[in-house]
């Protein structure tokens, strides 16, 4: 049995916003995640880390009352399970985020800046907690970041460049 959780190959994408010229996103991107393998994706703005992540992101949706409740036990925050967003604080939003992206028991965790907007010592406790959860649970993750302190804590780097992904 293979530990290939998802792979992504040949994968172009081009915007055509009206212009006489599509604005090309990616080329030929090619990647394989493992199951248990962190990843980060490393690119400045407006690469394609987003659009990467959307693509891959074919996921199952659907989440049960307990599953929910058991993982924001599990991100200390079940006691909070009935506030409203706009009553919890950023890193709080950002645990409950998490929770969402594993209602479903994926293979795999697409996240994309989840840390971005947090100070750096919230945004360092909510990192360190995904991957917390993904090395105990052996989850696959593909976090996009600029933070390249928090992509060195990751197993390796993939960064896009020039429209196409390089592995480091």
């Amino acid at each position: 049995m293979s530990d290939v959780v998802l792979e992504l190959r040949g994968i172009h994408k081009s915007y055509n916003h009206g212009a006489p010229n599509a604005l090309r996103v990616l080329e030929d991107v090619n990647v394989t995640l493992h199951k248990g393998q962190i990843s980060a994706l490393v690119a400045p703005s407006g690469a394609g880390k987003s659009t990467l992540l959307h693509i891959a992101g074919l996921l199952d949706s659907a989440a049960a009352k307990k599953r929910a409740g058991d993982l924001l036990d599990m991100v200390g925050l079940g006691a909070r399970a009935d506030h409203r967003p706009s009553q919890l604080s950023g890193g709080e939003q950002q645990r409950v985020a998490l929770c969402r992206a594993l209602a479903n028991n994926p293979s795999t965790l697409l996240a994309d800046e989840p840390t971005g907007n947090l100070d750096e010592a919230t945004s360092n406790q909510v990192f360190d907690l995904i991957l917390e959860i993904a090395r105990e649970t052996g989850l696959c993750a593909l976090i996009a970041t600029h933070n390249p302190n928090l992509a060195a804590k990751m197993d390796r780097t993939l960064r896009l460049q020039g429209r196409r992904l390089h592995q480091e």
